[in-house]
């Protein structure tokens, strides 16, 4: 499938927050948000105006600035290309939230970086709409768009085992020459065969053509191989993990933590999130997930790979609690 022409995504320059220096990068630095009236259980949906202050306070933690312009500001600007990766098919419950989408737009705005530079993407563009955002590749305005309808690219690629010569799984050209910058928003989810559905599975499945192949192996395997690829560790340069609704049992049933998760470290991010779920099963009396099969190996395997840090130990994790 050739790449489309995409005119309000392309041919500007990588300037912005490259320029200004790449932003920030804290290995081993997890912030969480958490609040009582965000997404009460009883609630339809989430309170916008108390998520964007969660994800603001996240922002500015992370980045040590004193306004949320100016902590958006610290790794975004004017001319950047931002990508937005959402779970477009978790839980009802768990998957991306508007109010959390939102609240990422209105920060990318207040940094300088134009709707028209802004794409809304995931593994499959046909659900786009079921989460209300209209398909759009080449007007003017916040794009919305699936890696399967913008194409992949055979430069980067993963080879796995698959009939007599095996096959090479392409990276979608949404990370390899759409965006200078993708912000990776997942869920909170217990996995039946991966462990967890976190940042970084989330962000291999979805930019792979075919990347639900990796769903299908015990552990994740594979998912820790992509995360260290240059130029995903190049392009995914925030992670987010809606915690504002979780789920605890093989992504069946949802609890509601209230909390949203940030960091630019997405195995220490995981860790962190995985001991969420894990302590909700275990208050549901449920087994742990990592004594048994499906333990999410790829944490461990990312941090292997020198991505970020897996060690509880290292990891800093600093909690806010908001009104």
């Amino acid at each position: 499938m050739s790449q489309p022409s995409i005119p309000h995504l392309g041919g500007v320059g990588d300037i912005g927050s490259m320029v200004q220096g790449y932003g920030w990068r804290h290995n081993g630095l997890v912030v969480s948000a958490h609040s009582d009236n965000a997404y009460p259980m009883i609630a339809a949906a989430p309170n916008g105006a108390v998520v964007k202050k969660m994800v603001d306070a996240v922002m500015m933690k992370l980045s040590g600035q004193s306004t949320p312009d100016k902590a958006w500001g610290s790794m975004f600007g004017q001319g950047d290309r931002v990508g937005i990766l959402i779970d477009e098919r978790g839980n009802d419950r768990t998957k991306t939230r508007q109010a959390t989408i939102q609240a990422v737009l209105a920060g990318l705005q207040s940094a300088g970086v134009s709707l028209n530079q802004t794409v809304i993407w995931c593994q499959f563009g046909r659900y786009l709409p079921l989460l209300g955002y209209k398909i759009n590749l080449r007007n003017p305005g916040l794009k919305a768009v699936g890696a399967d309808q913008v194409g992949y690219d055979k430069r980067y690629g993963l080879k796995i085992r698959q009939g007599l010569f095996g096959k090479t799984l392409g990276l979608s050209r949404i990370v390899t020459s759409l965006c200078t910058h993708i912000i990776n928003i997942a869920s909170l989810e217990d996995h039946p065969i991966i462990g967890a559905r976190l940042s970084l599975a989330q962000q291999a499945i979805a930019s792979l053509q075919g990347g639900q192949m990796l769903e299908r192996r015990w552990g994740g395997v594979g998912i820790g191989t992509v995360a260290a690829w240059n130029i995903m560790r190049q392009r995914f340069v925030l992670h987010f993990i809606d915690g504002l609704a979780g789920a605890y049992n093989g992504g069946l049933n949802a609890w509601h933590p209230e909390m949203i998760l940030g960091g630019t470290d997405p195995v220490a991010l995981d860790r962190i999130a995985l001991g969420y779920i894990e302590s909700e099963r275990q208050n549901r009396g449920k087994t742990q997930i990592s004594a048994t099969r499906r333990s999410p190996i790829y944490i461990n395997n990312a941090a292997s790979n020198a991505v970020g840090i897996a060690n509880l130990l290292r990891i800093r994790h600093q909690r806010i609690r908001i009104k």
